[in-house]
């Protein structure tokens, strides 16, 4: 099937998608240190590496790779970075699945198709980290238990695991402290990116909901899978 451009709607797409990038990297701030406010252009470039990466390859591999190199290009934590994009996208999925459930598909918008039929499972892994999460920032029944469990390793092993769950329960404390500026963010962030499919919708000439499939209904696959 050929497909005739619209340039400027692929271009008005384009321009959504950046600032829509802008945007996450601005959120992804709400849930690190201060110390790394300072560090936007090497959060965007490992962003946008990350992206290209889930593009091609499956299970989601962009988040480590975007942990890795933005770790060690802004020279900060990997533990706190990863730890980080797991809360992040868990908030994404929770957002997702309200925002097609509730909002898209009911409206009219997409279709009730496949993009819903594991909404149920992701709904409860989501909700499963978060509550882990949170459990990790004030339950110290939660923290003994994990170090009994991690002392079972050497001491180099057992300090990387404590270090991932600490940092994990620090990212849930500065989740719950930025929650508002975290939502409002999330919220301007997925509205441009709605823009972005919308506009690419009609630069191509396809449909809305091939597009939302195209990327969402098979969320742990490649984009070329």
């Amino acid at each position: 099937m050929n497909l005739e451009i619209n340039i400027f709607y692929f271009l008005l797409a384009t321009l959504c998608l950046i600032s829509g990038h802008a945007m996450r990297v601005r959120r992804w701030n709400n849930l690190l240190p201060s110390s790394h406010a300072d560090s936007g252009s090497a959060q965007f470039a490992s962003l946008s590496i990350g992206y290209v990466a889930n593009f091609f390859i499956p299970f989601r591999v962009g988040e480590l790779l975007r942990s890795a190199v933005y770790s060690a290009w802004a020279r900060k934590d990997f533990g706190t970075s990863l730890s980080s994009i797991i809360i992040e996208r868990t908030i994404d999925v929770l957002v997702w699945v309200v925002l097609i459930r509730f909002g898209l598909v009911k409206l009219g918008f997409i279709l009730d198709s496949g993009v819903e039929s594991n909404m149920g499972l992701f709904l409860i892994m989501a909700g499963s980290i978060v509550f882990f999460a949170s459990l990790l920032s004030w339950s110290p029944w939660v923290r003994k238990t994990i170090n009994f469990i991690t002392s079972i390793f050497n001491d180099e092993i057992s300090f990387i695991f404590r270090h991932f769950f600490w940092t994990l329960g620090e990212v849930y404390i500065r989740l719950i402290k930025n929650l508002i500026v975290f939502l409002l963010n999330t919220f301007a962030m997925w509205g441009l990116y709605l823009l972005s499919y919308c506009f690419l919708s009609i630069a191509l000439g396809i449909n809305f909901n091939e597009i939302i499939g195209l990327f969402f209904e098979a969320p742990f696959s490649s984009t070329l899978i």
